[in-house]
């Protein structure tokens, strides 16, 4: 991974005029860094979605999940509906998919809200009710927390 690095930096040097400045030299050194990043991020994102996949807890868990994130479930629901413990269940998504399952679950409420908030004129009680949250101002909370703004300002800057 460093040859390719050398190789990409080499390429954009012989492009370059000499008489290129320094600071010139450091937004391309940035930029190649970032790309790099990007790269192992899409690697490691790539190796974690196979062990998900590979595996059958984790698979249901998800399936489960993705079915009924809008009801009224919790981490016990999902590890019943999988015939493992919640320990157990908690443990495999922690090391397999890097959050907790109790987080999935917001996270799928919270990718659906962004869905309504862009597509519908629901209010925002609605729309927190829609995506199984129990309080529009919890809803709020969680969605700040997730997505850095209000519901609402998503809704009008998207």
């Amino acid at each position: 991974t460093l040859d390719k690095f050398l190789n990409i930096r080499k390429e954009y040097l012989k492009e370059i005029d000499h008489q290129i400045t320094i600071e010139s030299q450091l937004e391309i050194l940035v930029f190649l860094i970032k790309e790099f990043l990007i790269n192992e991020s899409k690697k490691l994102d790539l190796i974690t979605e196979k062990n998900k996949v590979g595996n059958p807890y984790i698979l249901k868990a998800l399936e489960y999940i993705d079915r009924n994130f809008t009801k009224d479930i919790s981490v016990k629901d999902v590890a019943e509906n999988c015939f493992i413990s919640v320990p157990y269940l908690q443990s495999l998504f922690c090391d397999l998919c890097g959050n907790g399952v109790a987080e999935e679950i917001r996270n799928k409420r919270v990718e659906y809200a962004k869905e309504l908030l862009l597509t519908t004129e629901y209010s925002i009680k609605q729309i927190a009710f829609e995506c199984g949250f129990k309080s529009a101002d919890y809803f709020s909370v969680v969605f700040k927390k997730s997505c850095n703004t209000t519901p609402l300002k998503y809704r009008k800057n998207t």
